[in-house]
């Protein structure tokens, strides 16, 4: 083997080790990994993920692997062998989540429709008059204008005082923590942001969001997702034609426009079998050998 070559393999759960040989799927790449600890309510279950992402996870990092693996191979003129594994990357995409007990930090729990700021839970999920919406409702320097604006535009539609408007948005965490701002206010603050969304249509507080900097998208359905202006102004859905019987399926489409390379889809997923012929053909198998195979139950 050439000394020099960079190899990378992405597998479930590493080269070696108890569990290097075991089946697995992107489900259980996440779920032995922790990372689903943080997904769903706290009184239920974890559920998985809505896509598939253990992989994507480990083969960025194999990826970057195989580049700094070169960038050593320039310095020493040797190869190495990356190994990346799901469960380790997706791991490590928590965050460092997974090891707060250890350094002494608050344990890891999962939470729904916001987050926890130790034992205050923030709700960013808020019913809207026709569905919900995701308010984000934080403070610091990065994210405290967005709610100071959130506040502006509260008080003059009259769910919000004054005195609310006022608060030091930008420094509120310091607050709480001193005392100086008992948690009921922050829940009061709460509940006036959802009595204000439930005032609104989704569509309304969107648009809103983009006019005053706020925060705020709509919860979006599935028929919501599909009608969606600008996935329809991407060309986003692809109408594929099946066979057998024939009918017109509506498909998500390229995940990025490309001016020089566009991507396209031109065929539906084949039926069991419907490419026998070409693959088998293409390893070497003429007529007469596939249909034998095929006479035995092989293929």
């Amino acid at each position: 083997v050439n000394p020099q070559l960079i190899v990378a393999s992405v597998s479930p759960f590493g080269q070696t080790g108890p569990k290097a040989n075991w089946p697995a799927s992107d489900l259980t790449a996440l779920a032995s990994s922790v990372a689903l600890m943080l997904t769903g309510d706290d009184d239920r279950p974890p559920v998985r993920l809505a896509v598939p992402q253990s992989f994507f996870h480990a083969s960025g990092d194999a990826a970057a692997g195989a580049l700094i693996a070169h960038f050593a191979r320039l310095q020493d003129g040797e190869g190495q062998h990356v190994d990346a594994s799901a469960q380790a990357s997706s791991m490590m995409a928590t965050q460092s989540f997974v090891l707060s007990p250890a350094w002494g930090d608050i344990p890891l729990s999962r939470t729904s429709g916001g987050v926890k700021l130790g034992p205050i839970l923030l709700r960013f999920v808020h019913e809207a008059a026709d569905g919900y919406v995701s308010v984000t409702f934080l403070f610091g320097t990065a994210l405290g204008p967005f709610t100071q604006r959130l506040m502006d535009q509260m008080f003059e539609e009259g769910f919000v005082d004054e005195a609310t408007r006022s608060k030091n948005w930008l420094n509120y965490v310091d607050l709480l923590l001193s005392g100086q701002e008992p948690i009921p206010e922050l829940l009061r603050c709460v509940d006036a942001i959802g009595a204000w969304c439930k005032a609104h249509t989704k569509q309304e507080l969107f648009q809103l969001s983009l006019q005053k900097q706020l925060l705020i998208v709509p919860v979006a359905t599935t028929e919501e997702v599909v009608h969606s202006p600008q996935l329809e102004a991407r060309e986003f859905w692809q109408d594929v034609t099946h066979h057998g019987p024939e009918r017109t399926v509506k498909y998500a489409g390229p995940f990025a426009k490309f001016s020089e390379s566009p991507i396209s889809f031109r065929l539906p997923p084949p039926h069991i079998g419907e490419h026998n012929d070409e693959v088998y053909g293409a390893l070497g198998l003429d007529e007469t050998m596939r249909q034998g195979l095929f006479a035995e139950g092989v293929i």
